[in-house]
């Protein structure tokens, strides 16, 4: 898939050879324009955010039943972030399932409030939904039984259960700015055929379901929350192959941010409009991809990217981050995340 000449990178994702320090002499230096706007000193240098997980105090719920969601959503969420690459900061104890928010909340007493620093990103979550209902289903009658017959027949006993919870990821500034908002809803149930009609089921039971549906739904947040708080690099330079069709471009993202040979990563232009107020709004959207070569450091990464995936030219300053994706076989196995997540 990309092809560089010299021994840089020998086959796309299929494999790499080996760079060694005469390789980069192949590719000859190129003049690049600057990104506008261009990243400031302190951004260039904050690669790794610092993450902290928030619970809110949920409404019109008994917070004594959200003591082991409430750790399951917050390890959970910490999980993502650090398999993602950012810094989680207070992080949870597994035995930790005090309710744990950023500010004093002297009407739950019982609950050890611990404030949390305000690093780079918050992810505040806050249950909505956390209900289990059951329903006994006659069982079927044939036609040659009577209702004697039926009534010594167990039924079905259906139980579900349901949680809904929101995940903000705040970004911490002067003024906290809220940049996403994630609404999860989630069921799982479980058929038991029982001649009992009031469908009585053990608490542990109950609770293996609503961990299932827990689990499930932070499958759904691993990707779009995980790709926000992933670290954060920018184009430092670009090289170019003689014959023109293959480009590597230096970045800031290296081995201690989680870059591996052959990942792939994605160049970001921010762009910055203005709102009628006069405020200033930047988005990023994605100018290219390519994959990184064995042209690695600590700090930095060669990136090799084919001249035919380049619709415009990228730019010094320009944002990389990596790029991350779901395996096939999780897709078709995994739960229906249209259904269970909604992003505003």
């Amino acid at each position: 898939m990309l092809a560089l000449s010299g021994s840089l990178l020998a086959s796309g994702l299929g494999g790499c050879a080996k760079p060694v320090a005469s390789d980069l002499d192949a590719f000859p230096v190129v003049a690049m324009n600057k990104a506008v706007p261009y990243p400031t000193e302190e951004e260039r240098a904050k690669r790794v955010f610092e993450v902290s997980v928030i619970d809110r105090p949920s409404e019109n719920l008994d917070e004594g039943t959200l003591v082991k969601p409430r750790a399951q959503v917050r390890h959970g969420l910490e999980k993502i972030a650090a398999t993602f690459g950012a810094a989680v900061i207070e992080r949870s104890k597994p035995e930790d399932e005090a309710l744990r928010t950023d500010r004093e909340r002297p009407e739950f007493e019982g609950f050890d409030v611990k404030i949390v620093p305000s690093g780079d990103y918050a992810i505040v979550t806050r249950f909505t939904t956390h209900r289990h209902a059951a329903v006994w289903s006659k069982p079927s009658k044939l036609p040659w039984q009577t209702e004697a017959d039926v009534a010594k027949k167990p039924g079905t006993c259906t139980h579900t259960v349901e949680v809904a919870f929101d995940v903000e990821l705040v970004q911490k500034a002067w003024e906290d700015a809220v940049k996403r908002t994630f609404l999860v809803n989630h069921k799982a149930q479980q058929e038991n055929k029982d001649l009992d009609q009031a469908c009585t089921i053990s608490p542990v039971t109950i609770d293996t379901l609503f961990e299932t549906a827990i689990s499930e739904a932070l499958s759904c947040l691993e990707i779009p929350l995980g790709t926000r708080v992933s670290p954060r690099g920018h184009v430092l330079a670009h090289r170019k192959a003689k014959d023109g069709e293959s480009h590597i471009y230096q970045i800031s993202l290296g081995i201690e941010q989680g870059v591996d040979p052959e990942e792939p990563i994605e160049f970001r232009r921010v762009e910055v409009s203005q709102q009628s107020d006069g405020s200033e709004v930047r988005t990023e959207r994605v100018i290219a991809s390519g994959v990184a070569t064995q042209q690695i450091t600590g700090e930095d990464t060669w990136v090799a990217v084919h001249a035919d995936d380049l619709t415009i030219p990228i730019l010094e300053g320009d944002v990389v981050k990596r790029s991350f994706s779901k395996g096939l076989i999780t897709n078709l196995t995994g739960p229906d995340c249209k259904k269970i997540l909604a992003e505003r």
